[in-house]
């Protein structure tokens, strides 16, 4: 930068010596003898010389104290706006100095892009004289970057700050920016607001599945949903924060009350109801169970108020029914059923032949295990064609049709039988050995 300034006041050494170079050489002509001859003005030159004026050279002179250049007829003294210290007396007397431009002297000179009465950088203007401002690709106080624009999402933001988590900008792809990479304060230290909800577990939180339902283990607040968690929570009674019970809410977040189906302190029994005579009392105390006492109890399918037996509820409060797998009086078997045709019927009674009653397999049943009495001593009907050789018959071919041997009236068809039977033209019932010919 020390280079920069040196060069140029160089530069407007020159510039100050070839107008006096032109003017002493004009002079050697007789016509101009120093800089602040009229004759040696040049307009433009950006210096308001002799016979210059705002008028014939607004370009270099104004006359207006305030306008920010220290025209020949201003002074320090009478114009501090426009003129500096150096400025002691009037441009207009005759001894006083060409104007040289320089940085730092409240002029803004041809070049220089702001000029605000010193060469001190980070006060907006630098001490080269340009403006400080973001993007303008100079690295200046208060800057950590500067890329020549002032775009965000770069890496360097439109601030002139690099562009990262914590910088407190909320930079291309941050949530939030709050100046620290702490978590905790609403402020992820990856830039992203902290809410329940958002997925990430944030201090304070026991869980974030990155909803705000209920239900599904995490909640709404993102507390684990657990009972003792003083969060009534989905399928929860009550929770009083702990697991104490005897305090009216129960280990199980349930409320202590008989009828709740738990067995709580100073209660005997709940069977989810505060209903009397099913064991468990409207108070949830154990009912006795006493067969005979008239009260069906919650083990008894009866009571008649006696332990008789036969009458039918039994002495230990059963049903006395057939299938209930006790031979009750009358009975002859149970065997748990009411199904015919396994051994015991389905009213109880032993299924045998003779036992008077049409068990399954049988085609009769006359009480009696007796042939010749129309039904057999195998329970079935006697008659010619059942395929039993019962009493009169000589043969029984489990049909009653002739010409195979047995006729139809379960006698054999032989010569002699005194029986017309097919193919014989005679039988005079004379057994003489002759089979078969009856002709």
């Amino acid at each position: 930068m020390t280079r920069h300034i040196k060069l140029l006041t160089i530069v407007l050494s020159l510039v100050v010596m070839s107008v006096n170079l032109g003017c002493e050489e004009r002079g050697s002509e007789g016509g101009c003898l120093s800089w602040d001859d009229p004759d040696c003005a040049v307009c433009g030159d950006t210096v308001c010389s002799a016979g210059e004026t705002e008028s014939n050279c607004p370009k270099d002179c104004t006359d207006g104290c305030g306008d920010g250049v220290c025209s020949m007829n201003e002074s320090y003294e009478a114009c501090p706006a426009d003129c500096s210290e150096s400025n002691n007396s009037s441009n207009n007397d005759a001894g006083v100095d060409a104007y040289v431009p320089s940085c730092g002297n409240g002029i803004q000179d041809p070049g220089e892009g702001c000029d605000d009465g010193n060469k001190v950088s980070g006060d907006g203007c630098s001490e080269v004289c340009r403006s400080e401002a973001c993007g303008n690709g100079i690295l200046e106080a208060g800057e950590e970057c500067d890329d020549t624009n002032n775009n965000n999402g770069d890496g360097c933001n439109s601030l002139c700050q690099i562009e990262r988590c914590g910088n407190g900008t909320i930079d291309l792809g941050e949530e939030c920016d709050d100046g620290n990479a702490v978590m905790g304060d609403g402020c992820s230290n990856i830039c992203r607001l902290e809410n329940c909800g958002d997925g990430l577990p944030n201090v304070g939180e026991e869980c974030d599945d990155g909803n705000t339902l209920i239900g599904d283990g995490c909640s709404a607040s993102c507390v684990i949903e657990r009972c003792g968690n003083a969060i009534l929570d989905p399928g929860e009674e009550c929770d009083d924060g702990n697991f104490a019970p005897s305090d009216g809410c129960n280990p199980y977040c349930r409320v202590e009350i008989c009828g709740n189906g738990v067995k709580d302190p100073n209660e005997d029994c709940d069977d989810g109801n505060i209903v009397d005579s099913d064991g468990c009392d409207a108070n949830c105390f154990l009912e006795i169970t006493t067969c005979g006492d008239g009260i069906v109890d919650i083990d008894e399918q009866c009571d008649d108020g006696d332990t008789v037996s036969g009458d039918g509820c039994s002495n230990i409060c059963r049903d006395e029914i057939c299938g209930n797998n006790i031979t009750d009086p009358s009975e002859q078997c149970d065997d748990g059923n009411n199904i015919a045709g396994d051994g015991c019927s389905d009213i109880c009674q032993v299924e045998r032949c003779g036992n008077n009653i049409l068990d399954a397999g049988e085609d009769c049943d006359d009480g009696n295990r007796f042939n010749g009495d129309g039904c057999s001593a195998l329970c079935r009907i006697e008659g010619c064609g059942n395929g039993i050789v019962e009493v009169g018959e000589a043969c029984d071919d489990g049909n009653t049709l002739i010409g195979d041997g047995c006729s139809n009236i379960c006698q054999l068809e032989q010569c002699g039988n005194g029986v017309l039977d097919l193919g014989e033209q005679c039988d005079d019932g004379t057994n003489d050995g002759s089979y078969g010919t009856c002709t």
